[in-house]
């Protein structure tokens, strides 16, 4: 497993369903590619990031209230990063014409970025507080059987 710092409300968004149940954030987009293809757990930075107009209007047609409220520097749950094509330059995204329209909106997809899909998202029973790291990174044993036995689901 590892875990990645997400900002919020991007990271919440990984976990929020619209009114049809399908995940609102199903990608995450990044500057760097990588090679990692397994478990990862989301830790909501400690810092808080600006919604743009359209993610703010997003946010507000789905009813997504209050995003200055979501927790920071907590890991609030868990996905997979699928591969290998969860790692494709945006630009070539070879499906990039039937994603959900909402993609577009919870992601940077400037050409030359990387999309990682994430599946298998679940919430965790209780948030854990984490010191963040930059990239991908290895937790700890201990935070390892935090995650572990706080996973609503196994991955």
């Amino acid at each position: 497993m590892r875990v990645l710092n997400v900002l919020q409300p991007w990271a919440s968004l990984i976990f929020a369903k619209d009114n049809q149940g399908n995940r609102i954030k199903v990608h995450e987009t990044r500057s760097w590619r990588t090679n990692y293809e397994g478990p990862v757990a989301i830790l909501a930075s400690a810092k808080r990031g600006t919604p743009d107009g359209p993610l703010a209007s997003l946010m507000t047609r789905k009813g997504i209230d209050n995003p200055e409220d979501y927790p920071l520097g907590v890991i609030i749950g868990t996905a997979y990063i699928q591969g290998p094509d969860a790692m494709v330059p945006t630009d070539n995204h070879p499906t990039r014409h039937r994603l959900h329209p909402t993609d577009f909106v919870t992601g940077d997809w400037t050409p030359g970025r990387w999309a990682w899909r994430l599946t298998g998202a679940r919430r965790l029973k209780r948030p854990i507080p984490t010191k963040g790291k930059l990239g991908l990174w290895h937790p700890d044993q201990e935070l390892l059987t935090a995650i572990q036995q706080a996973r609503t689901e196994p991955l």
